[in-house]
């Protein structure tokens, strides 16, 4: 048993030391054949069993769809569906899951005893149970936390949403932890006798998934020498996106640059009445380099991707802290949850985001923190070999049926893309004494007066291109130097604004182009972007800016010739200083930044 797990619940054959009676509701396996309908006979391949897969909410259908449907798509004998359960303002996006995946749906109100012999449900309502079939319970988040306005506790947990009217009940609940159970003994202890502490199959899934984590950041152009952070939002007034409309395209700005990449995770309740959606309205930034990934599965391999995580008191929050991620939190909803649960308590421990002052990467990871494990323990029985197999087992046994196979979950696919993201190809450089400050530029409007501006041939803002200073092409490396030379001149001819052109060529080489013609061949390793905006600053506009230690480079025609090579290393040894004139070991002569080396004939 891990820390943090407070009491041992007994599950199984497991010793225990709470004292639970025994479920009356478990039936023997039975190998009984149930006369086929005379829709059956039709079937070219009839099933002896039907389930039926039951949320409220996008969310908890994607829970069912991925995590549960899976473990029962090997067994011939059973069948299942998909039902929208009534009642929520979320249905819409649930009905858009169904559409996308194309999952056989039946109307819940069609759903009797007759035509299903069990209900799996992430959305317990207390209606659901009035029909008599047997039903397991799910969640559909990190545990249950979340208090709702019209129940007399936490959402799941509640009498309201366990007990019908007439006093119906589920057939079993699973628990993801000992809080839970806690919980559900205080709030609702009718249906203990109901209830086991199974785990959770998404954290287990997330567990099997953490070797992967590569392939997840390879799958997401994210190379290893970059930083992943993924900022991560709930709905509601108390999330990220809910304390300020414009923090995530701010602090996408703020944090990405050549070394760090940005993505981003909304809950899907977000575009619930709030039009225009997060696609449209992240859309000028997602075409600039920040990763949204498909709501439904990808967030989940986009986090074991990730190096850093702010967030609140979302899901997503919750899984990274219990993954070990460092996390910081943007805002936190504790009106929303019980005041001494474990949520609230973990949103006491982790470090809050100052927004007083403006995040950077290096602020911002220092603050990120990872969690004590006693602090997610409880949230999550992290005892548990497998969830899936004890939710299945029961599953099979409210079937009446054997297992003919074990069941076990999967890892997580590769996280794909929103359909219009594009890597980042223009940013807004600015020049201080402390060096270069390369961000994303977006749009013109949020343009904060750079020194200059680079952008690429592929960017699709043609207004940014008309006006950057720096024209690149490196998305798809021509085939030798002399080719180089011949984009760069066509990037040139374009627009008299244009100060530089680059266009890669083989590996990790760049052929430079100057208006003035000069040209040069820089080498890189890894994201050059920095290295160009250092070498088209010190080469042009060195002496214009004021507080640099930097004394402009005496540069002649003919300096820099095609078979003079800028090299740029990260990091450079023996640096002497921004801009400043130096010696170096080999002998040749130039100058150098932390980012960049020239070498001057």
């Amino acid at each position: 048993m891990r820390p943090g797990v407070l009491e041992t619940i007994k599950i199984g054959d497991k010793a225990s030391s709470v004292q639970r009676p025994a479920s009356s509701v478990q039936r023997p396996a039975s190998s009984v054949q149930r006369p086929a309908s005379s829709v059956q006979r039709q079937l070219t391949l009839p099933s002896e069993r039907q389930i039926v897969l039951a949320g409220r909410t996008q969310q908890a259908l994607a829970r069912l769809h991925f995590d549960l449907a899976p473990l029962f798509a090997a067994d011939p004998r059973i069948d299942y569906r998909y039902a929208i359960v009534p009642g929520s303002d979320h249905a819409l996006p649930a009905k858009r899951f169904i559409l996308k995946y194309d999952l056989p749906e039946v109307d819940w109100e069609d759903v009797t005893k007759s035509n299903t012999d069990l209900v799996i449900t992430a959305s317990p309502r207390g209606f659901i149970f009035d029909r008599g079939i047997p039903t397991v319970v799910i969640p559909h988040g990190a545990g249950h936390n979340r208090l709702l306005p019209d129940t007399s506790g936490v959402a799941g947990l509640c009498r309201e949403h366990l007990v019908s009217d007439s006093g119906a009940k589920p057939s079993f609940i699973a628990l993801p932890g000992a809080v839970a159970y806690r919980q559900l003994r205080q709030e609702c202890p009718e249906a203990l006798d109901r209830a086991d502490i199974t785990g959770d199959v998404c954290w287990e899934r997330f567990h099997i998934s953490e070797d992967r984590r590569q392939h997840y950041r390879r799958a997401l152009g994210v190379s290893d020498t970059q930083k992943l952070i993924v900022l991560a939002s709930t709905w509601g007034r108390d999330s990220l996106v809910g304390r300020d409309h414009s923090a995530i395209p701010k602090l996408h700005e703020w944090l990405s640059d050549p070394e760090t990449v940005v993505a981003f995770v909304p809950h899907p309740n977000i575009d619930s009445g709030n039009p225009p959606s997060t696609d449209h309205r992240y859309a000028s930034h997602v075409r600039n380099g920040l990763i949204m990934v498909p709501p439904e599965e990808g967030w989940r391999s986009l986090i074991v991707a990730a190096d850093y995580i702010v967030g609140d008191h979302g899901s997503v929050t919750v899984y990274a802290a219990a993954l070990g991620r460092p996390v910081a939190i943007g805002e936190f909803g504790f009106s929303e949850m019980p005041a001494e649960g474990a949520l609230a308590r973990l949103g006491r421990e982790l470090p809050r985001l100052q927004w007083s002052e403006r995040p950077s990467v290096e602020r911002l990871t220092s603050q990120c923190e990872r969690v004590d494990a006693s602090v997610i323990g409880d949230i999550f029985d992290l005892s548990r070999d497998s969830p899936a197999q004890l939710i299945v087992e029961r599953c099979y046994e409210l079937l009446e049926l054997s297992p003919t196979q074990a069941s076990y979950p999967i890892a997580f696919p590769e996280p794909g893309f929103r359909i219009d993201y594009r890597p980042t190809s223009s940013w807004q450089v600015h020049y201080s004494s402390d060096g270069a400050d390369v961000h994303p530029l977006c749009s013109l409007g949020s343009r904060d007066s750079p020194d200059f501006i680079v952008t690429s041939t592929q960017t699709l803002d043609y207004r940014i291109k008309g006006i950057a200073e720096v024209v690149t092409s490196l998305e798809r490396p021509v085939e030798d130097v002399a080719h180089a030379w011949e984009e760069n001149a066509r990037i040139l001819d374009e627009s008299q604004v244009h100060g530089m052109a680059v266009t890669a060529f083989g590996v990790d080489r760049y052929a430079v182009t100057f208006k003035s013609g000069y040209r040069g061949i820089l080498r890189v390793k890894g994201n050059p972007i920095r290295a160009l905006a250092d070498l088209f600053y010190y080469r042009t506009l060195g002496s214009t800016v004021d507080g640099l230690d930097f004394e402009p480079m005496p540069y002649k025609p003919g300096v820099l010739r095609t078979d003079i090579l800028l090299q740029c290393r990260y990091p450079v040894f023996d640096v002497v200083g921004p801009g400043r004139v130096a010696a170096f070991p080999n002998g040749e002569c130039g100058f150098q930044t932390p980012q960049l080396k020239i070498l001057i004939a």
